[in-house]
């Protein structure tokens, strides 16, 4: 990576050896040019270009299709994201990354004042985590998440995450056998019925793809 500041502008220039034209480039295009801002903004400059030059830009067969449909959908050439807030980033940063390892981690969220622009890096963040926790659950704080950002950008991603949580939780696999707790319930009012099923042993985690412990 190269920077140079030329007019009151910082560019940056980033030459990679070898780029996954669908796996890596997209990614790494986003995270180096907000780098470039988170820069920009801490030396008090505009953000200026951005050129990507690589040694071996490829595209693996079988992701041809997933590439075709990434570019269909258009996004990426007519949204952006909102601009970074003006000033000093990083007790915004440090903040972001003390709410990260909370989410990571499981644990309530730091009390901190955040202006909209992180806060909504931090929902997405949450949005991440309930989007791979299947249950009734997840979904709901999904929704709730997704009522509280403050830019409509993120909607396509958040979208694409409750669908997936939604594919997700309706093959979740429960603990009891459902036929039998109904069964079971009408035992309880005089009808003859089968015994409840036992519950699954908890350590059984090939079962349910999850760790139990």
């Amino acid at each position: 990576m190269q920077f140079t500041v030329r007019k009151h502008r910082l560019h940056m220039l980033a030459m990679m050896r070898s780029n996954d034209a669908y796996m890596g480039l997209p990614h790494d295009i986003f995270a180096f040019t907000m780098l470039q801002e988170i820069i920009a903004r801490s030396l008090k400059v505009e953000v200026g270009w951005y050129k990507h030059a690589v040694g071996s830009l490829h595209l693996y067969s079988v992701n041809t299709d997933q590439a075709q449909t990434y570019i269909d959908e258009g996004f990426q050439e007519r949204i952006s994201m909102p601009p970074m807030p003006v000033g000093d980033p990083w007790l915004s940063i440090e903040k972001l990354l003390a709410a990260e390892a909370a989410i990571r981690l499981g644990k309530r969220l730091p009390k901190a004042e955040l202006e909209p622009y992180w806060a909504d890096v931090v929902r997405l963040l949450q949005v991440f985590k309930y989007s791979n926790q299947p249950g009734r659950s997840s979904q709901e704080h999904l929704k709730a998440i997704k009522k509280e950002m403050n830019s409509s950008v993120y909607d396509n991603y958040i979208d694409k995450r409750e669908r997936r949580l939604a594919r997700a939780t309706e093959q979740e696999p429960t603990l009891f056998d459902l036929a039998a707790l109904d069964k079971e319930q009408a035992r309880g009012s005089g009808k003859k019925a089968a015994p409840l099923a036992e519950p699954v042993a908890p350590h059984d985690k090939r079962r349910f793809g999850r760790n139990w412990s």
